[in-house]
C-alpha cells in the first residue's frame, strides 16, 4: 500500500530575495507549563517584531521553524498569565529545546483612560492613524504615565494594516509602564487573493523600507550605501564611506560594529535627510537588525515613530522592481510543448504514434512542475474526438492512439498541453494539423518537401542499399557546432516514402521547441494549478445537495493508497499526485458520516479549452482509385478499440494473505494495536503519549523520536513512515494525519539502529510502520463509505514489427507497413554522441524516409533526416 498526502500546497513561491540576505535558520521547540507543572495549551509563542510564531498544543509543546540566526527576543502570551519575554542568541543550524514556566497574573492595577489619553496612545502606537485601525479601540483600558502605558488585562491589542498586508497584535505588560515602542509585537501576513493584490502589498512594503534605518544599515554593513541611494557626510561636508564606520565584530559572528564618533548627515536620494549620532558602538547584522538599538540616535526623515512606518524584522525586500520581479517569477512557471508524430498524415484505422517534449523557462524547475500531459484530438469542425493523459518523465512523454476507421477525410488537429500552461493563454497551445485521407485517395507526390537536417549531426546506415525483409542497422551521430559529441534524447520515425509522402509541414522542433520571452506575455496570476499526477477538482454535497465544508478520506481499491482532502465552505476541493493507469475505483467518506454514508462527491468533467483557428498547409490530394492502406496486426492488434480508452476492472487486494512473519513490525522496538488507539479522527492525535521517547505535536503536525532530536546535526529529524512495509515519502506528520485510525490494524515503532539495517539512511531517524486492516478498501464493511471511479494515465503500446531473423515469424504474411520503425526514446551516449538501432525492412521495394527529432543534453532542439534505398530481394 502506498500513501499519498494531497493536502493543499503553496505552488507560487517567491524566489527573488537578495541571496546575500539569506541567514542560516535554526529551530526552537519546547514545552510551556504553569508553575505547578501543568502543560499549558493555546499559548502564543513568537519572535518579537516578526512573523515567526507558533502555538502550544494540549501537551504544552510548540515549535518555531526557520528562525534566523542572531540576537532575538522570545515572547509567550497566555491569557491570565504574565507576559513572558526573554532575549536569546540563536546560532546557525542549531535546535533549541526549551522548558518554560508562566506565572499567573496577580492583582491587576485599576484605572480608566480618558478620550484625550486614548488619542495620545493611538498617536504613540500607530504614528499615522489614517493607515492603521485598532479593533475595538473603545474597549481598550489602560493606565498612562509620562508617555508610558499599562494594559491591566494583559490582553493584546489587534491592529489592521491592510496597505502593508499585516495584522499586528501588540502586547503591553499588565504591571509595568512601557513606552509604545517597548511593547511586544506579533505580525501576521495577509493571504493575498491574487497576484495583483500581492504586488500592491509588496510595493507598499517597499515604500516603507526604502530610506529607512534598516535599509541604511543593510546597505552600510555590505558597503553599498552609494548604490542604494545613500550619501553620508560629516558636519564639515566631508564624504563618509562605509569603510570609515564598519568593522567586523570578531566576537559576534554575523555582526558588524558601527562606530559613529561624530554626527553624520545621511541623505537618501537627495530628498530624505537625517542626522545620526551614537552613544557607543552599534552592532548590526546583514539584515539590518541591531542588538542595542537605543545607542543609535536619529533625527529627521529616518526617525518616524509608530507602527505605520515599521516592518517586521522577518521582512526581506524583493530584488529590483516589484512588478517586473513578480512578472519574472510567474515566467518561471512557463512550459512549452512540442510533439513529433510518426507520420505527417494518416488514413482511418491507422495507429498514430507520438513523442512530446516539454521545454521550461526555468530548466532547474523541471522536476517540480507538471507531471501530466493532456493530449486531445479535434476534427475539422473543432469538435473534440478524444482526450487522454500521459505521464511526463524527465520533460518527455510518449504514447499512441488508433484512429477510428469511420473517420471521414478532412483536417484534424492533435493538441498537447499541461494544465499549468493554460495560465499563459489558450491561443498558443501546441497544435499539429493532421490530414486524414479517404482510403482511395493519396497525397500528390509532386509536393514533397526537401530534406531538413542539422549539418553537424548525421545518420549512418551500415549498407548503401538493402533488400526487402533485410535487417537495417543505423547509427546516429550527434555533435555540436564545433564537432564535439553530445548526449541527446531522440524520437525516430522510419516510413515508406512512397506510401507516406514528405508533405510540407507548418512546424518542426526548431520552430516550436525554443522559448522566446516575447511569446510568454503578461499574466495577472496563476489560476491553473500544477498537476503532480492524476488530478481533479471535486465538490462535496451534503444530504440536502448543498456544498459543505468537510474532511474527506479516499482509499484506492487497486493499491490501497490513502488520500485526504479538506473542502472549502462550498464543498470544493482539489487533488493531485495520484499515480495510476487506465481507471481506478475509490472508496470515500466524509468525517460527518455516522453509521451511514453522508453526502456525495461529484467530479465535473475537465474543462477543455477551445481549439483556436490554425494555420493549415495547402495540400494537394489526388484520387488513387485503389485502397492505399492494408493495416497489419503488427500495427493494430485484433480487438484493439479505436479512439476509446480501455476499460480495466480493478480487483481488491486481499491483505489477509500478507505474510505476517515478514512484517517489519516484528522487528520494531515497540508496537501498539489499532484497538488501543484513542478514538480520534486524526491518527497523529491518537499517538500522543502512547510511545516513550516519541514526541508528537498534532497542532504543528510534527512527530519525531527524542533520540533523533538529540543526535541530529541538521534540522532533519523526520522519521520514515511506512504503510504495509512500503516507504512513504513526505512529511511524516502530514502522512499520519491523513490516515483514518479506524483502518489501522497496528503500528510498529523503531527508534533503534535496527531502522538503519532495515531502510538504510532513510531510517536514520527511526521508522513508524503502519499496517492497515485486511480487506481495505472498507466500503463493504464500513457503512460510511461510498465508491467513485476516476480516469488515469493512458498507457502507450510498444511498437511492434516483425523480426525476420526469428524462425517463428510467419513469413507467409504480407508486410505492407507504412511506418517501418518507431522509437520514442533513443538516447545517444554523452561521450561518443552515438546510438544505434536495428529493424527489418518490409515487403515493398522503394525508399525509406528517416526522421529523428529531439533535444540535446544542452537543451537544444535537433532534427535529422535521411533516406534509404530498398531493393526487391527477388
Amino acid at each position: 500500500m502506498n500513501f499519498i498526502s494531497l493536502s493543499g500546497s503553496r505552488w507560487f513561491t517567491i524566489i527573488l530575495f537578495h541571496a546575500a540576505l539569506s541567514n542560516v535558520k535554526a529551530q526552537l521547540t519546547g514545552v510551556i507549563s504553569a508553575e505547578n507543572g501543568k502543560p499549558l495549551s493555546g499559548c502564543q509563542v513568537f519572535i518579537n517584531k516578526s512573523t515567526f510564531q507558533s502555538m502550544t498544543d494540549e501537551m504544552g509543546q510548540f515549535q518555531l521553524e526557520r528562525v534566523p540566526a542572531g540576537f532575538t527576543e522570545l515572547v509567550v502570551y497566555k491569557k491570565g498569565f504574565q507576559l513572558y519575554r526573554a532575549s536569546m542568541r540563536i546560532q546557525e543550524e542549531r535546535t533549541y529545546n526549551l522548558n518554560l514556566k508562566l506565572t499567573e497574573l496577580g492583582k491587576k492595577p485599576r484605572g480608566k483612560s480618558t478620550p484625550e489619553e486614548l488619542q495620545q496612545f493611538k498617536k504613540d502606537l500607530l504614528g499615522d492613524e489614517t493607515l492603521l485601525t485598532i479593533e475595538g479601540e473603545k474597549q481598550i483600558q489602560f493606565l498612562s504615565e509620562n508617555g508610558q502605558y499599562i494594559i491591566p488585562s494583559g490582553e493584546p491589542i489587534t491592529i489592521d494594516y491592510p496597505t502593508a498586508g499585516y495584522r499586528i497584535a501588540v502586547y503591553f505588560s499588565p504591571t509595568i509602564f512601557q513606552a509604545a515602542g517597548d511593547a511586544a509585537y506579533r505580525y501576521e501576513e495577509y493571504q493575498a487573493s491574487n497576484v495583483k493584490q500581492n504586488i500592491a502589498i509588496e510595493k507598499a512594503r517597499m515604500r516603507l523600507f526604502q530610506g529607512s534605518v534598516r535599509h541604511w544599515l543593510m546597505a552600510l554593513v555590505v558597503g553599498k550605501t552609494a548604490e542604494e541611494g545613500f550619501i553620508m557626510e560629516s558636519d564639515q561636508k566631508t564624504a563618509i564611506t562605509a569603510q570609515h564606520l564598519i568593522t567586523p565584530a570578531t566576537n559576534l559572528p554575523g555582526y558588524f560594529k558601527i562606530k559613529i564618533d561624530q554626527p553624520i548627515t545621511v541623505t537618501y536620494k537627495n530628498a530624505m535627510i537625517s542626522k545620526v549620532r551614537a552613544n557607543g558602538i552599534v552592532d548590526a547584522n546583514k539584515l539590518g537588525i541591531m542588538i542595542n538599538s537605543r545607542i543609535l540616535l536619529i533625527d529627521g526623515a529616518m526617525n518616524v515613530p509608530g507602527l505605520a512606518s515599521q516592518l517586521p524584522t522577518s521582512y526581506l525586500p524583493i530584488a529590483g522592481d516589484v512588478e517586473s520581479s513578480f512578472e519574472e517569477a510567474l515566467n518561471h512557471f512557463y512550459e512549452k510543448i512540442y510533439i513529433q508524430t510518426d507520420k505527417p498524415y494518416y488514413y482511418p484505422g491507422e495507429p498514430l504514434w507520438f513523442k512530446a517534449y516539454v521545454n521550461y523557462y526555468q530548466a532547474e524547475w523541471r522536476d517540480s512542475l507538471s507531471d501530466v500531459l493532456h493530449i486531445e484530438l479535434f476534427d475539422s469542425n473543432r469538435k473534440l474526438l478524444l482526450q487522454k493523459m500521459y505521464k511526463i518523465e524527465n520533460g518527455m512523454a510518449h504514447g499512441d492512439m488508433v484512429l477510428g476507421d469511420t473517420l471521414t477525410e478532412g483536417q484534424y488537429y492533435l493538441r498537447g498541453h499541461t494544465n499549468l500552461r493554460l495560465n499563459f493563454g489558450e491561443e498558443n497551445l501546441f497544435t499539429r494539423p493532421l490530414m486524414v485521407l479517404d482510403l482511395v485517395n493519396k497525397m500528390d507526390p509532386t509536393q514533397q518537401q526537401p530534406v531538413s537536417n542539422d549539418p553537424s549531426s548525421t545518420i549512418s546506415p551500415d549498407k548503401s542499399t538493402y533488400k526487402t525483409r533485410e535487417k537495417i542497422n543505423l547509427t546516429f551521430h550527434i555533435k555540436d557546432a564545433q564537432g564535439a559529441p553530445l548526449g541527446s534524447n531522440l524520437s525516430v520515425s522510419v516510413t515508406d516514402a512512397a506510401q507516406v509522402i514528405a508533405i510540407p509541414e507548418t512546424i518542426d522542433i526548431h520552430d516550436a521547441y525554443p522559448i522566446r520571452k516575447t511569446e510568454i506575455g503578461k499574466i495577472p496570476e496563476l489560476t491553473h494549478r500544477i498537476e503532480r499526477g492524476v488530478s481533479f477538482y471535486g465538490q462535496f454535497l451534503n444530504n440536502k445537495g448543498k456544498g459543505e465544508k468537510t474532511e474527506l478520506t479516499f482509499i484506492q481499491w487497486r493499491t490501497g493508497d490513502i488520500l485526504s482532502a479538506t473542502t472549502d465552505d462550498n464543498g470544493k476541493f482539489w487533488q493531485t499526485g495520484l499515480q495510476f493507469t487506465d481507471s481506478a475505483r475509490f472508496s470515500y467518506k466524509s468525517d460527518k458520516a455516522k453509521g451511514n454514508p453522508y453526502g456525495k462527491v461529484i467530479i465535473p468533467p475537465r474543462t477543455i479549452p477551445e481549439l483556436r483557428p490554425q494555420t493549415i498547409p495547402d495540400l494537394k490530394v489526388v484520387k488513387a482509385g485503389t485502397i492505399q492502406r492494408i493495416i497489419s496486426e503488427y500495427e493494430v492488434p485484433k480487438g484493439n478499440q479505436l479512439l476509446d480508452a480501455i476499460e480495466v476492472t480493478a480487483k481488491r487486494l486481499d491483505n489477509s494473505k500478507m505474510d505476517q512473519a515478514k512484517r517489519s513490525q516484528n522487528r520494531a522496538d515497540r508496537s501498539i494495536s489499532g484497538k488501543n488507539l484513542n478514538q480520534y479522527s486524526n491518527l497523529l492525535y491518537s499517538l500522543v503519549g502512547k510511545v516513550p521517547g516519541l514526541v508528537v505535536n498534532p497542532s504543528l503536525g510534527t512527530i519525531y523520536f527524542a533520540r533523533a532530536q538529540a543526535s541530529s546535526f541538521t534540522l532533519d529529524t523526520n522519521p520514515l513512515v511506512t504503510v504495509n512495509d512500503i516507504p512513504m515519502f513526505g512529511d511524516p506528520g502530514t502522512i499520519l494525519q491523513s490516515i483514518d485510525p479506524n483502518i489501522v490494524e497496528s503500528i510498529g515503532f523503531t527508534s533503534s539502529l535496527a531502522s538503519l539495517t532495515m531502510y538504510g539512511s532513510q531510517g536514520a531517524n527511526g521508522v513508524i510502520s503502519v499496517y492497515t486492516k485486511s480487506g481495505v478498501p472498507v466500503d463493504s464493511t464500513d457503512p460510511n463509505f461510498q465508491t467513485m471511479k476516476l480516469p488515469g494515465f493512458s498507457q502507450s503500446r510498444k511498437f511492434l514489427a516483425p523480426d525476420y531473423a526469428n524462425p517463428k515469424v510467419d513469413e507467409t504474411q504480407t508486410d505492407f507497413r507504412s511506418t517501418i520503425y518507431w522509437n520514442p526514446g533513443l538516447e545517444t551516449d554523452a561521450k561518443t554522441g552515438t546510438a544505434s538501432v536495428s529493424f527489418f525492412a518490409a515487403d515493398l521495394p522503394g525508399v525509406y524516409r528517416i526522421v529523428a527529432e529531439g533535444v540535446t543534453s544542452e537543451g537544444k532542439p535537433i532534427r535529422l533526416e535521411s533516406y534509404l534505398t530498398i531493393q526487391d530481394r527477388n
